[in-house]
């Protein structure tokens, strides 16, 4: 049985490239990351603790996608700060 060229390559990667399937993963909740943070003795690696552990079942961000998330949003609050010299 000799196999065309078309139908081989059909054989060999049935799945052709295109448009991958788009991910949607569980959001995070910065109004609670935030306040969370202002609080003694809490880390980021605890709220991203109870992040996973509320978005269970579901596609999360990595540990440093997710720090990496909060830092631009610490950076976007301190900009809005006026910082006066020498205080």
């Amino acid at each position: 049985m000799a196999l065309g060229d078309a139908e081989l390559k059909a054989l060999m990667y049935p799945n052709p490239a295109g448009p991958k399937p788009s991910t949607t993963k569980a959001p995070i909740d910065f109004a609670h990351v935030v306040s969370e943070l202002g609080r003694k003795s809490m880390t980021r690696a605890l709220l991203y603790q109870e992040y996973v552990k509320a978005n269970e079942g579901s596609e999360v961000y990595s540990y440093s996608n997710f720090c990496a998330q909060n830092l631009a949003l610490d950076y976007a609050q301190l900009v809005g700060i006026a910082h006066q010299m020498g205080h």
